[in-house]
């Protein structure tokens, strides 16, 4: 493909904003994405999340600031099938 006489190449996929956009299979990648960034982020903060000497309601305000959200970011675009 062609821009001003110049070569664009066709990618599967590419990583914009943080989110994965797919030519092929519609969201699957992007929230396989989400799903491996909370992960992550669950990994990160474990030592934490699990420290009891922490009051569970902010060890919960912890979770719902950085897994969660992790886990949701751009979920609203994502179609549903």
């Amino acid at each position: 493909m062609k821009l001003n006489s110049l070569d664009i190449v066709q990618s599967a996929l590419i990583c914009y904003l943080g989110d994965v956009i797919s030519c092929g299979d519609g969201v699957e990648s992007s929230v396989r994405n989400r799903i491996f960034r909370a992960w992550s982020k669950w990994r990160e903060l474990a030592s934490l999340l699990v420290n009891h000497s922490i009051p569970l309601e902010e060890r919960a305000k912890v979770y719902c600031a950085c897994v969660r959200s992790a886990l949701s970011y751009t979920a609203e675009t994502w179609t549903a099938s």
